[in-house]
């Protein structure tokens, strides 16, 4: 059970520190450093400041690393895009620098060519959408439409290499999961994939069709996986690391 906290700071000249204190029927001091680098410390209702302070000091330079580590990882994390002019975007693990063109008249129109992904668009006027709202529809737009080209054509050209044949390919808008493969034999390709690397894609595709013979993530199914794709961990690395599902 959750008992009282108290926002209390720790200072010995050297090392400040600012932490949620909460006492609590457990036997034993806790220190939890949060994914946000914020500390906790949990410690027994009897136990003294004078003791959390004692903790605290030893504890000290684990308590640094930790919080550097999540400021350093935060610091080199991706930032969401911003479809802003100049801008690097992800294709097929590539980039393409977003390029705006507001001397177009009517729908917007999205072309792919010298390195530049070129979005042709009507200025706004009045009190319509902003030209951030247009750029990242149209952009977004143009990605799902690669994706409903591209994906099932290399579902096609890689079932062979499996051994199955899908009953239907799909492209899905969906924020959790890369795929998915139904029970009835459909195989689910989120359209995000477009703007991964060939192979970390590939995996993706050949994990679903894989699925149709093995329905679970059973040792089987992975030494399955494993002979068709050997590096298939690092590209199962990439996606768990990635923020592209979150970040379009």
């Amino acid at each position: 059970m959750t008992g009282r906290q108290d926002a209390r700071e720790f200072h010995d000249g050297e090392f400040h520190l600012e932490y949620t204190l909460t006492r609590t029927g457990r036997r034993t001091v806790g220190i939890t450093v949060r994914p946000d680098a914020s500390v906790v410390v949990r410690v027994p209702r009897h136990v003294t400041q004078r003791q959390v302070d004692d903790v605290i000091a030893a504890k000290k330079a684990w308590i640094g690393r930790k919080r550097e580590a999540i400021i350093a990882r935060d610091r080199s994390r991706p930032r969401p895009p911003a479809f802003s002019h100049g801008e690097a975007l992800p294709y097929l693990g590539q980039s393409l620098r977003l390029v705006f063109r507001t001397d177009h008249v009517g729908k917007p129109r999205v072309e792919a060519a010298g390195g530049c992904l070129t979005v042709h668009v009507q200025r706004p006027q009045g009190q319509g959408p902003a030209l951030h709202d247009l750029v990242r529809e149209a952009v977004v737009g143009w990605y799902v439409d690669q994706a409903h080209a591209v994906l099932p054509r290399r579902v096609a050209e890689l079932e062979a290499k499996v051994g199955v044949q899908p009953a239907r390919v799909s492209i899905k808008d969906q924020r959790t999961r890369w795929g998915s493969c139904s029970s009835r034999g459909n195989v689910n390709l989120n359209w995000r994939l477009i703007l991964c690397p060939p192979p970390v894609r590939d995996y993706v595709v050949i994990h679903e069709l894989c699925h149709l013979k093995i329905h679970s993530h059973s040792a089987s199914f992975w030494n399955l996986v494993a002979s068709l794709v050997p590096g298939y961990k690092e590209h199962k690395l990439w996606l768990d690391s990635s923020t592209l599902l979150r970040d379009f």
